[in-house]
């Protein structure tokens, strides 16, 4: 399931990257998936946060909406140390990425896809 996200990442980064946009309906079916897996019994908690963060992009515009849409995503589908390996990762890469083009406004969904490629692949 962890590879069909990361094929679908990838599409999207490249989306990301030319219209500084995403289309988040494509991520929706991993929402569903992860949901149904019994184990996942931090499921109220992590859709909780989701909204409180929802509203409060609403307000500031910090993140697009779907940055934080694939971020609970991969928040569902990875154990929490993960999670929070892959997400300070991105942030550097980001950082890193807007070092070197020194833009306004950075595309994060290509840092969190490679930041998740490379936690698949040494986590």
């Amino acid at each position: 399931m962890i590879y069909l996200l990361i094929v679908t990442l990838i599409f999207l980064s490249w989306q990301d990257l030319k219209l500084q946009k995403i289309q988040s309906q494509l991520l929706f079916p991993f929402i569903w998936v992860s949901a149904l897996e019994w184990h996942n019994c931090y499921l109220w908690i992590k859709l909780g946060i989701y909204i409180i963060f929802l509203y409060y992009n609403h307000a500031e515009n910090k993140l697009g909406n779907g940055d934080i849409d694939l971020i609970f995503i991969v928040s569902l589908l990875l154990a929490a140390w993960q999670w929070l390996i892959w997400l300070t990762l991105s942030c550097f890469l980001a950082l890193f990425q807007y070092q070197i083009f020194s833009k306004t406004t950075i595309p994060f969904v290509p840092a969190l896809t490679i930041s998740l490629m490379l936690s698949v692949l040494y986590f």
